[in-house]
């Protein structure tokens, strides 16, 4: 095990906090996306979305439930292959 001294200006920067980034952060686009995608959409209408490699089909339909009951829209999903969801609008709550 080998010690080195850090002077304070050294610990300073190493030990401070990042700034925040200013600007929408990427979970909040995929929010905005899904939940103008679920806008557009009327009661009967639907779609697939198509889950990338480097995604979860879980995770996407989490987020489709959110953003809908955010919008006060209920929907439906319909079993289907593990690279796609399939889903529509049933009606709208709000």
């Amino acid at each position: 095990m080998r010690f080195q001294p850090i002077s304070h200006d050294e610990a300073e920067t190493l030990f401070k906090r990042k700034e925040r980034k200013t600007g929408v952060s990427e979970y909040k686009l995929k929010q905005m996306e899904v939940e103008s995608y679920l806008r557009s959409l009327a009661i009967g209408d639907g779609g697939i979305i198509f889950v990338e490699e480097n995604e979860r089909k879980l995770t996407i339909k989490n987020r489709l439930r959110r953003a809908a009951v955010r919008l006060g829209v209920e929907i439906r999903f319909k079993p289907s292959q593990e690279d796609r969801i399939i889903f529509r609008v049933v009606r709208r709550t709000l």
